[in-house]
């Protein structure tokens, strides 16, 4: 498994509070980016290569203090973390450039035991059909 992750951050000194953050975060979209980031998605769970998405909020992320927003977008292989990372990474661009915070795209490869250790953190999170087949080549 390979994983597409976004990191986004906002310097508390903006004055929010973690209630806030996701919000301020979102409050830099327009309504066509939110329906972008989410109909860019689809294709990749009709075809079963996105397998779990997990979106964390967490006011304690960094040395700094500043509110972090993790998403995770768990895939079947590296060529398709690759592909939604290239096509969700130009829409989340578009809110940074509009003052939203900072952001940071990664690519990582996932073994069983740390995909098991993410599902378990707390956040918004959906499984999607393609992970039962994943999964069954793990046991």
């Amino acid at each position: 498994m390979w994983a597409s992750k976004t990191t986004m951050t906002v310097d508390k000194s903006e004055g929010l509070d973690e209630s806030g953050f996701g919000l301020h975060i979102y409050s830099h979209f327009t309504k066509d980016q939110l329906a972008d980031i989410l109909n860019c998605q689809q294709p990749f769970v009709d075809d079963n290569t996105l397998l779990f998405f997990l979106r964390t909020l967490d006011s304690v992320g960094n040395d700094n203090g500043d509110f972090v927003m993790v998403t995770w977008r768990v895939m079947k292989d590296k060529k398709s973390a690759l592909k939604m990372q290239e096509v969700v990474a130009p829409i989340i661009t578009n809110g940074i450039e509009s003052g939203m915070g900072g952001v940071d795209f990664e690519i990582i490869e996932m073994t069983y035991d740390e995909f098991v250790d993410l599902q378990t953190q707390s956040g918004t999170k959906y499984y999607f059909a393609g992970l039962a087949d994943v999964l069954d080549e793990y046991e």
